[in-house]
């Protein structure tokens, strides 16, 4: 039964969504996916800075304002052209089993959405003691008070599966700038194949924001006649302030940036100091609060106040136990293949063809092989 709930979360997540593309594009954002990197790190950061000096409350009602006015000015301007709206309407009908579901996420409780509840309800936007996630990057946290304040937590999960729109639409662009001509579609399909995407995209969580901008990195250093730089040093910030674990996929396109463009490392030290600019706000508030900028992971290199040894031990020893400490790379990348619970042939034939577009004889080797 489609209730009144349901049209609300389903309109919430369109307006987020158009919002924050529109707010991007007004930033001077020129590809769909800088656009939804630099609406989203302005809409972070102004929702964070006003919920620190203010409160949460005045974060999400400020941010729901930017939200809204963006998202009236996107539907002015697009009200005579259907496609956009055909596209995005599409998209989150596809997406509106799985986002209108009950969370199931353990994250998505305690951080995801925990979180921003949390800060709502207490009226503090400070870190919680012994409440190691609220220590962690916040771009999407920050983001989801909107949703959360109106009382529509599911549209959180909304905003992510479109963060998988964005992504999918953005893989595509970037292989045919880069020459897979007919073959682009595969980048996409590639994406979709793997069940676990779905899955997670359909839940309240950030990774497919951390997906959307290391794709718009990708898409910002293969730019010709010469790297967007600015929006390389955004994407990468938006990624490293959204998790910590991007820092894997973010070192791959920095040691790209250094492969293929030696003689632009002032240009890449610039897009640098803007990725740590923009993803500033949690390490220089845990620095303050606690003397470590990455609290509390690495105490025994920079301690922080409120840890201790026996705190610490006991966070190693959950870490260990459940990624099973180094020995998980290679048992990991086995499990990532090996039916019936790893992606099967996916991995493979993702591979393969990986190996014949970077091989291929007769193509620009620099767009090819980025």
């Amino acid at each position: 039964m489609i209730t009144l709930h349901t049209i609300g979360v389903l309109a919430a997540t369109a307006a987020l969504a158009s919002g924050i593309a529109e707010l991007g594009r007004r930033l001077g954002g020129e590809s769909p996916a800088a656009r939804w990197v630099r609406g989203w790190t302005v809409l972070w950061w102004l929702m964070a800075v006003a919920a620190q000096l203010a409160s949460p409350a005045v974060a999400a009602v400020a941010g729901s304002l930017v939200v809204l006015v963006a998202f009236a000015a996107w539907g002015y301007r697009e009200r005579h052209v259907a496609r956009p709206w055909l596209l995005g309407g599409a998209a989150l009908l596809a997406g509106a089993p799985l986002i209108l579901c009950p969370p199931v996420f353990y994250d998505a409780l305690v951080y995801h959405l925990g979180l921003p509840w949390s800060w709502l309800v207490n009226g503090s936007f400070d870190p919680v003691p012994h409440h190691v996630f609220s220590h962690f990057p916040l771009a999407g946290q920050a983001v989801f008070l909107i949703p959360v304040g109106w009382g529509l937590p599911e549209a959180a999960a909304g905003l992510h599966w479109m963060c998988l729109g964005a992504t999918l639409a953005a893989s595509l662009r970037l292989a045919q700038r880069l020459g897979a001509g007919r073959w682009s579609i595969l980048a996409p399909l590639l994406l979709v194949g793997c069940w676990h995407l779905l899955w997670i995209a359909g839940q309240p969580a950030v990774d497919l924001l951390v997906s959307l901008a290391v794709v718009a990195a990708i898409e910002a250093l293969s730019a010709d006649p010469e790297p967007r730089w600015l929006d390389l040093g955004l994407a990468c910030g938006l990624a490293a302030a959204t998790k910590y674990p991007a820092a894997v996929p973010l070192a791959g396109v920095v040691l790209a940036a250094l492969l293929f463009f030696p003689g632009r490392w002032r240009r890449l030290a610039g897009a640098l100091a803007v990725a740590v600019a923009a993803a500033s706000f949690v390490p220089v508030r845990n620095l303050i609060t606690t003397g470590n900028p990455v609290y509390p992971l690495l105490w025994p290199l920079f301690g922080g106040s409120g840890w201790t040894a026996r705190d610490n031990a006991r966070w190693a020893s959950l870490v260990h136990e459940g990624v099973d400490g180094l020995a998980s790379l290679p048992s990991g990348l086995l499990r990532l293949v090996r039916p019936p619970d790893g992606l099967g042939w996916w991995v493979p034939v993702a591979a393969v063809l990986a190996l014949a577009a970077v091989l291929q004889p007769g193509v620009a080797a620099r767009g090819r092989r980025l």
